[in-house]
Order: C-alpha cells, then sequence, then structure tokens
C-alpha cells in the first residue's frame, strides 16, 4: 500500500504565497499573537455543548418517520444500516465539537491570531480534553480490501480516513475565516460549487470522447 510512506505533520502545510492565493487582504508576517489560552476552556465547555445538543436534534430526527424510508418505497432495502458504535460515537462528538470551537474562535479572534494557532506557532499547542486520548486500531496487514468505515486504510496511521475522524489536510485549504467559511473569488463573489464543476467536467468528456478526455486530463495534471 503506496500510502502507508505518507508522512502528514499535525498542522497543515502552508505553501509559499498562501495569504495571497487565498484572498487574504491581512498579511500576517511579523505578527506573533495568539488566542488566549485562559479562554480555551469556557469556549471548549460551549462548543461540547453545541456538539452534543446537534447529535441529540440528529438522533430525534433519524428516528421520525418524516425522516425515514418507507418499506414499500423501492431504495427501503439499501438502507439498512447498523448504528454506529461506541467508538465512532466518540469520534464523531470530538469532531463537531472541534469544528464548533474553531469557529468561536473565529468569531472572538483576529485571523492572524487564528493562523498563528493552526500552524503550530503558538507558544503552547493546547489539545481540547475532548480529544484527548484515541481508540487503538488494530490491523491486518494481510488483508487485501479496504474496510468499511475506511480504518486501516493506511497501516501505519490506521485512524487516517476512518468515519466519524476529522479530516486531516496536508495542504492547508482556504478560507474566508482561516477556519471553515468557504473561500470567495478575488473580487469577493462566491466560487462555483466543486460538484457542479465535476459534473460540467463529466458531462464534457461524454460529449467530447476519449481522444480529448485524454488531452484534458494532461492538462489538469
Amino acid at each position: 500500500r503506496f500510502s502507508d510512506s505518507y508522512s502528514l505533520s499535525e498542522n497543515a502545510h502552508h505553501y509559499d504565497g498562501y495569504d495571497e492565493q487565498c484572498g487574504y487582504t491581512s498579511k500576517c508576517y511579523g505578527d506573533d499573537s495568539c488566542p488566549s489560552e485562559d479562554k480555551f476552556s469556557e469556549l471548549e465547555k460551549e462548543a461540547f455543548i453545541k456538539a452534543v445538543a446537534e447529535l441529540l436534534g440528529n438522533e430525534d430526527k433519524s428516528q421520525s418517520n418524516c425522516y425515514l424510508i418507507g418499506s414499500s418505497e423501492f431504495d427501503y432495502g439499501f438502507f439498512q444500516t447498523k448504528p454506529i458504535s461506541g467508538g465512532e460515537d466518540l469520534n464523531v462528538r470530538r469532531t463537531l465539537t472541534t469544528d464548533k470551537f474553531l469557529k468561536a474562535l473565529a468569531q472572538k479572534y483576529g485571523k492572524c491570531q487564528l493562523q498563528n494557532l493552526l500552524e503550530g506557532k503558538c507558544r503552547t499547542n493546547m489539545t481540547l480534553s475532548c480529544c484527548n486520548g484515541s481508540e487503538q486500531v488494530s490491523c491486518d496487514p494481510e488483508y487485501s480490501y479496504r474496510s468499511y468505515d475506511g480504518s486501516c486504510n493506511n497501516l501505519k496511521n490506521p485512524s487516517w480516513g476512518r468515519s466519524g475522524r476529522a479530516l486531516k489536510h496536508p495542504i492547508a485549504p482556504c478560507f474566508r475565516d482561516v477556519v471553515s467559511k468557504p473561500a470567495r473569488s478575488k473580487s469577493g463573489a462566491p466560487l462555483p460549487q466543486n460538484r457542479k464543476l465535476i459534473t460540467e467536467l463529466a458531462d464534457f468528456l461524454q460529449t467530447y470522447g476519449p481522444e480529448t478526455s485524454s488531452s484534458l486530463n494532461m492538462f489538469l495534471v
């Protein structure tokens, strides 16, 4: 498995020209300020409460007939999924708590402070208490198929890509608030939806055939 050789740092890589590419107008060079550590615990508690409330709300919806596929519908048999396990539930709660925590930070602090934190430049890289510890995953190195929940697809890091885990970015993505709000074009207009671009590209390839698609693939690379 070639992916086993991947080595990703704890912090996403911020390449040269990152600020310009993401459309950030404020420059953080020479700014070493960081979010206040005293506020971390308070914000984490608020984020945890919101995460649990959202999960409970989703649980209520999952039991409501309004959101369930009826037994008379043709695709009823395709959605007989099992409930998530305790470990998966914990990972989902951690991910949701972290997401809400970062959004709260984005509302209270400036972009430079957040960027320094996410790039690992702050004096103390704090770990949220809800994220301390991780479930140990046992993998069979001889098993030649991908797992249903995404675990063990990378033997050295079996939790990478697993369901309920936060997405790990090797290269920092662009967000308007450095945390979660989608980036915009330099003109300020929203960027086109990724799925729409993929759909239009697929239609183009289907219309113009394999010769054009081969050239286009080389161009995209």
